[in-house]
């Protein structure tokens, strides 16, 4: 199954990380750089996406458009 995120003919796209960090690059010109932890307190593992601050509300926009399944496919 394709998500709205992955493109099926550009094989360099594996998973969520690297499929949303090349659809950002490819739409924003920007890259992104996650760091990951973990938290027994807070139920487990967690992850922070970090792009730069003058792009930020269009890369939330492009990131609910995507969860509601309105984003145009690639």
């Amino acid at each position: 199954m394709t998500r709205a995120w992955e493109t099926q003919d550009d094989d360099r796209c594996r998973g969520l990380v690297g499929c949303l960090a090349m659809r950002l690059k490819q739409k924003f010109g920007t890259g992104v750089f996650v760091t990951c932890g973990q938290s027994r307190e807070e139920g487990g593992m967690f992850d922070y996406w970090v792009v730069p601050a003058s792009l930020a509300s269009d890369v939330f926009a492009e990131i609910q458009a995507l969860v509601d399944g309105q984003a145009d496919s690639r």
